[in-house]
């Protein structure tokens, strides 16, 4: 016999179902789905919604070979944005689950390379006239529609990428330097990793270009395993931005992370060199068997200390990171 406590585990989970709440979900009829993946990615990206497109990723990491190599039949996963947006209550919740965002959410929504957000001031058309459907992926205007799943995981990969690097600079404005450190080394693991996964298709893309190259009709032939050659070297051409928009901004929070270590050691010197000349004055021997000691800016130099070594190991660590760098 099932206790209250199963019975009303049951039917919310009953509930849920037939609210669709499930990961995977048919796409509607009058939807064109890769708008539709496009369109989640790029709320998610606005909303900062990081896990969102995580678990988008999921999905369609899920999904077989054949229906990666096809356009999605399915909808992307609900976010938890969908819901509760309008909901005071809710937003001070998610501002108590992830960095403050607030000042990514204030920006011009053009700055963010990855938010996948048509730029372009559509006109009036008449209804005759479809025009097509377009995302602006790192600067690059790309088709949305039709877009296979994999290819769809590389924009999800990029705007994850993107939205760590944006949240290690939340991080250091909070001067919480082991999240910064943390937040630039997921991006690029989230990048690199991609990368290796999609390895053979580069090989796919050289010998196309060679069989062109070479051909004297220039003809496009089919690709192996269903690829699309357009989409294809859309992905490309998007990632190799990614690793130089990467790249610079990692340049540019390291020159940050040095300009931080100038101060302090602009702070630090004036303080040793007042506790040397002290030492000087009364001998080392009073100077170590002192009774009493002031101990005035010791505690200020520890602290100070402590914060230089922080920084020190931050350094460290994100110059470790150009070894990543994709290639």
């Amino acid at each position: 016999m099932l206790t209250h406590a199963q019975l009303r585990m049951q039917r919310r989970y009953k509930t849920n179902v037939r609210k669709g709440s499930t990961s995977v979900r048919h796409v509607s009829s009058d939807k064109d789905p890769s708008q539709e993946w496009h369109d989640a990615i790029k709320n998610a990206v606005k909303n900062n919604d990081h896990l969102h497109l995580t678990r988008m990723c999921e999905v369609l990491k899920g999904l077989d070979d054949t229906a990666q190599q096809s356009t999605p039949t399915i909808s992307p996963p609900p976010s938890s944005h969908s819901h509760s947006s309008s909901s005071s209550s809710s937003r001070v919740h998610r501002e108590n689950q992830q960095p403050d965002t607030s000042v990514i959410s204030q920006r011009n929504s053009s700055e963010n390379r990855f938010a996948l957000l048509d730029k372009t001031k559509r006109k009036k058309q008449s209804s005759k006239e479809v025009e097509p459907q377009t995302v602006v992926v790192c600067g690059r205007t790309i088709s949305a529609s039709p877009t296979q799943c994999r290819y769809l995981i590389g924009v999800i990969v990029c705007s994850m990428a993107e939205l760590r690097i944006k949240q290690a600079c939340i991080f250091e404005k909070n001067k919480d330097w082991t999240e910064v450190s943390q937040c630039w080394e997921d991006a690029y693991q989230l990048l690199n990793e991609y990368y290796i996964d999609i390895d053979a298709w580069k090989a796919i893309l050289i010998d196309h270009e060679e069989h062109l190259l070479h051909s004297s009709h220039r003809r496009h032939l089919p690709l192996p395993d269903g690829h699309d050659i357009h989409q294809l070297q859309q992905l490309y051409d998007v990632l190799d931005t990614v690793n130089e928009h990467t790249e610079q901004k990692r340049e540019e929070a390291l020159n940050r992370v040095q300009h931080e270590l100038d101060k302090i050691a602009r702070r630090l010197q004036p303080m040793f060199d007042d506790r040397d000349a002290v030492r000087a004055q009364i001998g080392e021997h009073k100077w170590s068997n002192n009774p009493a000691p002031k101990r005035d800016y010791e505690r200020e130099r520890a602290e100070l200390i402590a914060y230089r070594e922080a920084l020190n190991l931050v350094i460290v660590r994100l110059e470790a990171l150009s070894l990543l760098a994709l290639q």
